[in-house]
């Protein structure tokens, strides 16, 4: 039987206590306790039972003060999330839910360090301090259950604009902290696999309006006014075009472009303040939905949005059309 010979207030002081028996060293230090054989004097040593220390922290003191995670918890305050996401919890009946912080949070955690899974995600939780730190989820409790988000999107969030609202609360604060300035954007798309086989499919005729011209009508019909003639009248005319559709995921699109790899694919357009490569905005449309196509109604929303002063805009080739120019060159966007 082992003895010490301080009072138990004396742990939390930095000095350290040992005790001693003729093969046993018990040493209290920083409030760890470390119980070790002792070391017999040779120069090959061999430690043995390292997993048997008795370990007396907080989370918060196992995680390095220079951790990414710290960082973030810094300088993004996360309280919001309960003003965005009460209205879609009942505040009168029910057995108690997931914080919805520490539901969003997990996403957080698996977009910043890619992981495939919320599977995943929650398994590293289990084991990781920082993690654990992060999500203000101390060890003496279970983590969640992997499809605790999946579940909650379903039956709560999904069809609202929840995620969106979060979105922009975090740059809305990225604003107010001066790291976006909205002067200059850079846009452009990354192709995201969907879950299906591109092998799987079937032909779908589908039913498309052509795309018109309509500045070009518009310059036509001035002229035609001007000399005194009657101005053309222009009608939408729709083709039949037969595209690729999944039949496992119907809402994503076949993605073909040279040299990158086929199959089924949603586009994520993004766009960057070009300050600090701070992302302002993301729209997911399906990948068969060129790269030019959304950019004038996204570009119109940021600035909306932000209230953003845009006075030039990076972007490559794909997007030199005449409406995307034309655009630029009225909101004097260089």
């Amino acid at each position: 039987m082992y003895t010490i010979h301080r009072s138990f207030s004396t742990m939390c002081e930095n000095e350290a206590i040992r005790t001693t028996t003729s093969d046993t060293i018990i040493t209290l230090k920083s409030g760890i306790i470390e119980i070790r054989k002792r070391r017999e004097k040779s120069m090959f040593y061999k430690e043995t039972h390292p997993n048997d220390e008795i370990i007396l922290n907080t989370l918060s003191e196992l995680v390095p003060k220079d951790h990414l995670l710290r960082k973030i918890d810094k300088s993004i305050d996360f309280n919001f999330i309960y003003d965005i996401t009460s209205p879609y919890y009942s505040h009168t009946n029910g057995r108690n839910s997931l914080d919805p912080v520490v539901l969003f949070k997990l996403v957080f955690l698996k977009d910043i360090y890619g992981i495939k899974s919320m599977r995943e995600t929650i398994k590293r939780v289990e084991t990781d301090v920082a993690f654990r730190w992060f999500l203000n989820l101390p060890f003496s409790k279970p983590t969640p259950h992997y499809s605790t988000f999946s579940q909650n999107y379903i039956r709560r969030f999904q069809g609202t604009s929840v995620f969106e609202d979060i979105f922009n609360t975090i740059v809305h604060q990225a604003i107010s902290h001066h790291l976006i300035s909205g002067t200059a954007l850079f846009t452009d798309s990354t192709h995201i696999k969907a879950n299906a086989n591109k092998n799987k499919f079937r032909n779908a005729v589908i039913e498309v309006v052509q795309e018109r011209k309509r500045d070009l009508e518009n310059e036509i019909n001035a002229e035609r006014e001007a000399i005194g003639k009657k101005p053309f009248s222009y009608t939408d005319k729709t083709i039949s075009k037969t595209i690729k559709e999944s039949t496992t995921d119907k809402e994503s699109g076949y993605y073909h472009r040279d040299n990158k790899e086929k199959g089924f694919m949603y586009l994520d357009h993004r766009s960057v303040d070009g300050k600090h490569n701070f992302i302002v905005d993301c729209f997911i449309t399906p990948g068969n939905v060129h790269d030019s196509v959304p950019y004038v109604s996204r570009l119109t929303y940021i600035m909306d949005k932000f209230k953003f002063d845009v006075n030039c805009v990076a972007l490559d080739s794909g997007y030199y059309k005449k409406d995307i120019l034309k655009f630029l060159e009225e909101k004097k966007i260089f």
